[in-house]
């Protein structure tokens, strides 16, 4: 039995991945739109919101479409505001931001000890984590021109 071969097989496997982003891209835009739209609106007058909203939308959207064209391999980015923002927001800021906050209230020297250690141990996962997305996309980018610069000198 051979194996499949979507695109050859199932040409209709495009057009309906193509229709699934279409619907679902409104709703998974909603909230920055929301967030985005309204403080831009509220500096236009009456007569220019529905244009301006409509403009905006439309410029949010090829700004996202752009991104998508620009950056290819997402994994790698993905991976490297992961490694930046999940070990900052998980491990460093909230042991910071309790001894901050109730240092005043007498923590214990226990606690202190275990927020400082949390804190340390998201500070080596940063620091690592983005050191391998880093190499990682360095050592991509690195083999692609290679492949390309083979192939133009071999023809």
């Amino acid at each position: 039995m051979s194996s499949l071969n979507v695109e050859r097989d199932l040409p209709g496997v495009k057009l309906l991945y193509s229709f699934g982003i279409f619907i679902t891209f409104a709703l998974q835009f909603y909230v920055p739109a929301e967030i985005l739209i309204p403080p831009v609106l509220a500096r236009v007058s009456v007569r220019w919101e529905r244009p301006v909203d409509m403009l905006l939308r439309t410029v949010l959207v090829l700004f996202t479409c752009a991104l998508a064209i620009l950056i290819p391999e997402l994994d790698l980015v993905i991976s490297l505001v992961g490694s930046v923002s999940s070990s900052f927001l998980a491990l460093i800021f909230p042991p910071i931001l309790q001894i901050l906050t109730f240092h005043t209230e007498g923590l214990s020297p226990l606690v202190t000890i275990k927020n400082a250690a949390i804190s340390l141990i998201g500070l080596i996962g940063f620091i690592t984590g983005t050191y391998i997305a880093i190499e990682k996309i360095i050592e991509r980018n690195g083999l692609k021109s290679t492949e390309a610069f083979s192939s133009f000198m071999v023809q």
